[in-house]
This record gives structure tokens, C-alpha cells and sequence, in this order.
């Protein structure tokens, strides 16, 4: 058997002896097992292992004062830590939340008021914050008050005076027929001979044509003001209701302020503005309900009677005048006048 090699002799650490492999032809390597207690295993540096190719063996070198890395066994990782909003500071004394209250509380106290309105107030409840409502008091609400008087501003700047131009025009051919008419009042074929109603139609054709002509143009554009008077009503009752949940919401804010807070009285106030607001809109109501009704008679005496019933009326008189009229055609044409003129009152 060959020799083995001996290891040289150098500083190595107590308790640990070289790992000595035999050369026979090419070297095997031996795993090495340590057996530590665990006290040695804490105290245990990192080795380097030279091999000595020459001599046949291995040598193990202690390198003293290097950082033992750390080893992690593997797990899933887990969820980072819940950030927590932090507690708000509190003042003894001092409430750090909006005006509180119940729906019922509120019903009984506006009886007639529809559950979305109270629903509301309870939302403008939530965000008053009394505690710092101050100087802000006079500006409670004050968004909704402007948001009245622009709506209203853009109803008025919006209405143009189609209406009035359109009404204009009616009412004068209106008296143009009622003129024709009155050349029939109960004189029969004499009158017809002596005052030809015909020819007072002749004097003002070519005014009665162009009266037709402008009303007809205006049938769209009134009936765009009517539709627009349903789009004006939606956003009013919107507001309504928005005006009408700020003044439930002001008059509880005023009943719960002590006599001496200077608050009350801004709050006083404020129930009387949006009162003031609100009963404006109900008048507006009922004034956009009339106008847009006169609007439907309108349109209804241009469609029917001068689109239609004037140019049948015209026709008879034309034909009625190419020949001596009788008593019955002349009594005809005076009752389809009559029931025209009606139809445009």
C-alpha cells in the first residue's frame, strides 16, 4: 500500500483535525461529518479547503473574523402588516363629529317632507361640524341659494320672445278675418252685393299671406319651447329638493344652539332665506305650467286653424266669387269664417 502523506504542521483549530485522503491514482473525495456540539457550531467560522494536488492532501484553513452568513428557511411570503390609520387626537370637550340625529326625529318635525329630502338633511347634518362652524355659519347653505338664482338667470336669459312675436302675428290676422266677417253680419245677398266680402280679403291677401308664412316657421321653434319647459321643470324640482332638505337641516341646527350662541340667530335666518327660496320655486311652478299650456294653445291655433282651416275657408271664398252666390253658399262661408276665427281666439 502507498505510503501516506502527512499533512504539514501549521496552527489549526482545537478540536478539528485534518481531513487526510489516500492518493491512488486520481484522488476520491470523502465527504466530511463533523460532529459539533452546539456550542461549536455558534462559535464555527468559515473554512476554505485547499487541496494540495502535489502532496496528495487537503487542507483545512480557518479564516477568523468573517461574518457567518444567514440562512432563511423557505416559507410563502406573507402579507405585509396592516397600515392602520392613526387615532385622531381628541379634546376633552370638543365633538370631532357632525350634527347627529334620527330620521324619525326629522319626520315628526316636517311631516309633509318626502323621505329623500329628510334622507338629505341628515347628509348636510353629517358634514356640520358645529364645533368649528364659526365664521363659516353665515356661508351654511349659501351654494344652494346662488345655485337658485343662476338657474333663474339662465331660465330668463334663455326665453326669448318667440312666444310674444308668434302671438303677435295671430292676434293680427285674427282681426284681419274678424273685418272679413263682419261684411256677413246679417245682411245676406243685399250686403254682398253692395260690400263684396271678397274684396276686403283681396286688400289684405298679400298681409294674410305672409302672416301664414311666418307662423308656420314658427311651429318648431315653439314646440322646442315647450319641451324645454319639461327640461326647466326637472331642474327646478331637483333644486327643490335640495333647497327644501337644507332648510329641515338649518331649522334643526337652530333648535339645538343654545339662546346666547350667536349662531342661532345666523341660522334663524338662514331657515327664513331658504323659505323664501323654496316657496319662489312653487310660484315658478305653477308659472311655467301656464305658460307652457299657453304655449299647447298656440301651437294648436297655427296646426289646426291657420295651417289647415284657413286655406279650406280661402279655397270656398275663391270659388264662391267666380259665380253669383246664393243664399245658402253665402250663409256657409259666414259659419266656416265663424268657426275659423273660434279656432284662433
Amino acid at each position: 500500500m502507498p505510503e501516506q502523506s502527512k499533512p504539514p504542521s501549521g496552527n489549526q483549530p482545537e478540536g478539528l483535525k485534518p481531513t487526510v485522503i489516500q492518493t491512488g491514482g486520481a484522488p476520491k473525495r470523502v465527504p466530511t461529518v463533523l460532529n459539533l456540539s452546539p456550542l461549536q457550531e455558534k462559535q464555527m467560522t468559515p473554512t476554505v479547503i485547499n487541496h494540495n494536488q502535489e502532496e496528495g492532501y487537503v487542507e483545512i484553513i480557518n479564516l477568523p473574523n468573517m461574518v457567518k452568513p444567514t440562512i432563511l428557511p423557505s416559507s410563502p411570503l406573507s402579507p405585509p402588516p396592516t397600515q392602520h390609520p392613526s387615532t385622531p387626537t381628541t379634546v376633552d370637550g370638543v365633538s370631532r363629529k357632525g350634527v347627529e340625529t334620527d330620521f324619525y326625529v326629522l319626520k315628526a318635525r316636517t311631516p309633509s317632507a318626502t323621505s329623500e329630502m329628510i334622507e338629505r338633511a341628515l347628509m348636510y347634518l353629517r358634514h356640520t361640524r358645529l364645533d368649528i362652524l364659526s365664521a363659516e355659519a353665515q356661508n351654511w347653505g349659501q351654494e344652494s341659494i346662488e345655485k337658485h338664482a343662476s338657474l333663474v338667470q339662465q331660465v330668463l336669459a334663455g326665453q326669448s320672445d318667440l312666444f310674444q312675436d308668434a302671438s303677435k302675428h295671430l292676434n293680427r290676422l285674427y282681426e284681419i278675418l274678424s273685418e272679413i266677417d263682419e261684411a256677413f253680419e246679417d245682411k245676406g245677398l243685399k250686403f254682398w252685393k253692395h260690400e263684396n266680402p271678397k274684396e276686403i280679403y283681396e286688400k289684405h291677401k298679400r298681409e294674410i299671406t305672409q302672416l301664414r308664412d311666418l307662423l308656420k316657421r314658427f311651429v318648431p321653434t315653439l314646440k322646442q319651447l315647450y319641451e324645454k319647459q319639461h327640461s326647466t321643470k326637472d331642474v327646478f324640482t331637483r333644486l327643490q329638493i335640495e333647497i327644501a332638505s337644507r332648510l329641515i337641516a338649518s331649522q334643526y341646527i337652530e333648535s339645538i344652539l343654545a339662546n346666547d350662541d350667536q349662531r342661532k340667530a345666523i341660522f334663524l335666518e338662514k331657515v327664513g332665506s331658504f323659505s323664501k327660496v323654496l316657496a319662489s320655486i312653487e310660484e315658478g311652478f305653477f308659472i311655467r305650467s301656464q305658460f307652457q299650456q299657453n304655449i299647447s294653445v298656440l301651437l294648436n291655433h297655427i296646426e289646426q286653424g291657420v295651417n289647415v282651416q284657413l286655406p279650406i275657408w280661402l279655397d270656398k271664398l275663391n270659388l264662391i266669387y267666380h259665380h253669383s252666390p246664393n243664399e245658402t253658399e253665402i250663409y256657409s262661408l259666414k259659419r266656416g269664417l265663424e268657426n275659423l276665427i273660434s279656432q284662433m281666439k
